[in-house]
């Protein structure tokens, strides 16, 4: 009986049940939020092609519109040419 005495006396002293509880919970709440990111990353992982696409479909409008934009620019220099002075015209061609 003195083992028995001995042992809930221990007990009553020793931390050891609320710190492992404690230590249980953290560990519950660390792996559902763990849970969560790789769920997360998942989702968007899954989502990566199709911004993939829309990016290089994007890149592609995009350096159209710049082409497109320097025609225009070479157009409007074409048009310009003809109507500077002679004299303009004369030392752009030198």
């Amino acid at each position: 009986m003195d083992v028995v005495k001995y042992l809930r006396e221990l007990a009553r002293k020793c931390h050891l049940p609320d710190t492992a509880g404690d230590e249980l919970a953290h560990l519950r709440a660390e792996n559902a939020l763990l849970r969560a990111t790789l769920d997360g990353a998942s989702q968007a992982m899954a989502a990566a092609p199709i911004w993939h696409t829309q990016h290089r479909v994007l890149g592609e409008i995009l350096s159209s519109a710049s082409r497109k934009l320097a025609e225009l620019d070479a157009a409007r220099a074409a048009q310009a040419a003809p109507r500077q002075q002679p004299a303009e015209k004369a030392l752009s061609e030198i």
